[in-house]
């Protein structure tokens, strides 16, 4: 009797993904007029997708979650020419096989600049043409293909920025920061910091930079000349290495 009940649990253990089929999810659509506005601010909790659409008037924002989680909440003020717009879902959770949290594909038109505000989840843009401002108090912050001024900022995650053509400032408090600037960069300063991880960059062909790399508790590598006439590159980490490459772009 006692191995059949062993063979049981056994079997339980072996096969939990029958035992826990794929939730089934809720989606929600929301239009927001962007009227006068030049600046969009979002606050949001959930895995956020920035999505810059050059033919794209308005803002279009595609929601889900899990069938039976809160519903989905999209709230929308102005001020001046500032639009406001609140995403909200429940928090994401540790354990396993159970709902992660919601998620925001956000569609908006590419020339309007962005301030997004990230409590719990990651935040992912790619081709951004305008200027863009990111902070992440928990969760990875994932950038490609940046024509306009990059501020980054995570509490607790990496920074991973590729493609970047203007100045970045990027800034993490645990987690490594990997940046790769294009070739045509242009800018005055690259400023990376981080108080534990990894920091890295990587110049373009013909890039002219001022270095001024450190690390309280790691290594420091960077096999290119400094040109005290080139922009300024300021790296620093307190605890992991510090790296400056050069692609072949």
């Amino acid at each position: 009797m006692r191995r059949f009940q062993l063979g049981v649990l056994a079997c339980l253990i072996a096969v939990p993904a029958a035992l826990h089929p794929a939730a089934a999810q809720q989606t929600a659509t929301r239009h927001i007029a962007l009227g006068n506005a030049n600046l969009l601010r979002v606050n949001v909790s959930g895995d956020l997708t920035l999505v810059p659409d050059a033919n794209a008037s308005d803002i279009l924002i595609v929601g889900s979650a899990p069938v039976g989680s809160p519903p989905l909440r999209v709230e929308s003020t102005r001020t001046g020419r500032r639009l406001n717009v609140a995403l909200s879902g429940p928090a994401r959770s540790p354990l396993p096989f159970t709902a992660s949290g919601h998620s925001y594909r956000l569609t908006y038109p590419a020339g309007l600049r962005i301030d997004v505000r990230e409590f719990a989840g990651g935040v992912t843009i790619a081709h951004s043409r305008a200027p863009i401002v990111i902070y992440n108090a928990n969760g990875p912050i994932a950038i490609a293909d940046a024509a306009g001024s990059v501020t980054v900022e995570a509490d607790n995650g990496s920074i991973r920025a590729t493609g970047v053509r203007a100045p970045i400032s990027a800034t993490t408090g645990t987690g490594d920061l990997r940046v790769v600037l294009e070739r045509g960069w242009r800018g005055r300063e690259v400023r990376l910091e981080s108080s534990n991880g990894n920091v890295s960059l990587a110049v373009p062909p013909g890039f002219r930079g001022h270095y001024d790399l450190s690390s309280g508790n790691g290594a420091v590598s960077n096999p290119l000349p400094s040109d005290p006439h080139g922009a300024l590159v300021f790296i620093l980490t307190e605890r992991g290495n510090v790296a400056v490459t050069r692609e072949n772009l």
